[in-house]
């Protein structure tokens, strides 16, 4: 009785495994069937995504580098305007330049391209008053890297690079939001004996931009004695003209 119930479940398993071989060779057979008849055609459709993934990426590194930043050919940007302010955002693994905003010329300032920086990449701007009463006598314009307006105002603030100040401050100039100060330079090692003390003025006002960066505009007077120099409530009103050049992305 044994045997025959161990031949029965051998047998059982031999027809198992004949079904399950039969089953696997109709669909091999289904499988080349297919293939046979649709196989040039999706090997056709798969050559047509590739090459359509290709050409998509093309055309977005051609519009945009990497994380969206300005397109970047050699060792100059692609499509850039020339009033654009631009900074340098680049990692060790990336080459990145974003637009943080636009500046407008002033009226009655002369663009310096020796004191600007616009290259092919990050772009600055430095204006000359071509008024020697200008309260203004310059203005630079510039993008901040990695810094909010507020840091980076209070790490410039602890340097301690001036002779006076008034400290932080915040408001509205023109509409912007600003983090400010009212600083005054001392210049007079840089002169003759005869000229004693001379110091300028400058006002840095710093808004907050996209990227989690910020651009800066600063005014700087003439060159003076300290009571000669224009106060800072008399900077700020007249940032208030020049404000309204700059525009910034947020």
């Amino acid at each position: 009785m044994a045997k025959k119930k161990h031949r029965n479940y051998r047998a059982e398993q031999a027809r198992r495994k004949n079904e399950e071989d039969r089953i696997w060779r109709e669909k091999e057979k289904a499988r080349k069937a297919f293939w046979d008849k649709n196989g040039k055609q999706i090997m056709i459709a798969a050559a047509i995504v590739v090459a359509a993934l290709i050409v998509i990426r093309l055309v977005y590194s051609f519009f945009y580098g990497p994380g969206g930043s300005l397109p970047k050919s050699g060792d100059s940007l692609r499509g850039v305007q020339p009033n654009w302010v631009i900074t340098d955002l680049s990692t060790t693994s990336a080459d990145k330049y974003f637009k943080l905003g636009e500046m407008e010329a002033p009226e009655g300032y002369t663009f310096d391209p020796e004191m600007s920086g616009t290259g092919d990449l990050a772009q600055t701007f430095y204006y000359n008053a071509d008024d020697e009463a200008a309260l203004a006598q310059s203005i630079y314009v510039s993008g901040v890297a990695n810094s909010s307006a507020e840091a980076y105002l209070n790490r410039l603030l602890e340097l301690g690079m001036f002779m006076e100040t008034e400290g932080a401050q915040t408001g509205t100039v023109a509409g912007q939001d600003v983090h400010y100060a009212y600083l005054v330079f001392d210049v007079s090692a840089e002169k003759s004996a005869e000229e004693g003390t001379v110091t300028y003025a400058s006002l840095v006002m710093y808004t907050d931009a996209a990227k989690d960066s910020c651009v800066l505009m600063m005014l700087n007077s003439a060159e003076g004695a300290p009571d000669t120099l224009p106060t800072s409530a008399e900077m700020l009103a007249e940032a208030e003209k020049f404000m309204p050049l700059l525009k910034v992305e947020k």
